[in-house]
């Protein structure tokens, strides 16, 4: 039998939250099986030039990866979301520019020529992705992923470790950090998305809100693997 999983606004919480999808969750909502978690918070800029708020459980994107989002919003969702986030994401990795961003990781600064930053409280998104299997969404910090500069031809070998969590394979092309608050910002034009909405634009701010909501859950998850020593957050150097 398959493990149970929740699907809320999008997002697939495979062995974390142990909760059946839909209308099997019912019986779950008067459960005293409840988990303190975070939230996260970005505050993003509009084209207009004002500030949006927007709070989020999953990820945070920066840069391709809210281009994935956007161009998936705008297709036709037909062969449900796992194969259009893939062809979304296939077709962006063709023609995505990386930019040039800066980025003020929990008052560490740094910048470099960036193709995504990702800031996880959850470890799925994107249609099925297990893009950060170390994320918890009880610790009081996000796990980063900020992928740099890479061929076409190594990202679309590589692209299945985005969906199995296998990113921190490769480390000359990804940092893995963990930060309670990441202020970003380019001279170009950078796309934020959350939760699979595309909010604005940078700079904006992403921050964690410890303990900020109370989570129905079918049993307290078990802390997450250890990790390897190759694969421990990195200490945010510039």
């Amino acid at each position: 039998m398959s493990t149970p999983k929740i699907l809320l606004e999008g997002l697939t919480y495979d062995d974390v939250l142990l909760v059946p999808a839909y209308s099997e969750v019912l019986p779950y909502v008067t459960s005293d099986c409840v988990m303190r978690v975070d939230l996260g918070s970005v505050v993003c800029t509009q084209p207009d030039g004002s500030q949006a708020q927007r709070f989020f459980q999953s990820t945070c994107r920066v840069g391709m990866g809210a281009e994935v989002v956007y161009r998936a919003n705008t297709t036709h969702k037909r062969f449900g979301g796992f194969l259009t986030f893939l062809w979304a994401t296939v077709r962006t990795l063709l023609v995505y520019r990386d930019k040039v961003i800066r980025f003020d990781i929990d008052n560490e600064v740094f910048e470099q020529q960036t193709k995504e930053l990702i800031a996880a409280k959850g470890q799925f998104d994107g249609g099925g992705m297990h893009t950060a299997p170390f994320a918890r969404l009880d610790n009081g910090a996000f796990d980063i992923y900020i992928i740099g500069k890479i061929a076409l031809w190594d990202a679309l070998i590589n692209l299945q470790k985005i969906y199995t969590g296998r990113m921190t394979d490769r480390p000359d092309v990804v940092k893995y950090l963990r930060a309670k608050r990441i202020a970003v910002e380019s001279r170009e034009t950078v796309r934020v998305q959350v939760d699979g909405e595309n909010p604005g634009f940078l700079p904006a701010t992403i921050e964690v809100l410890p303990r900020a909501i109370n989570m129905v859950v079918g049993e307290i998850p078990q802390p997450a693997p250890a990790l390897n020593p190759q694969r421990q957050p990195q200490a945010v150097t510039s």
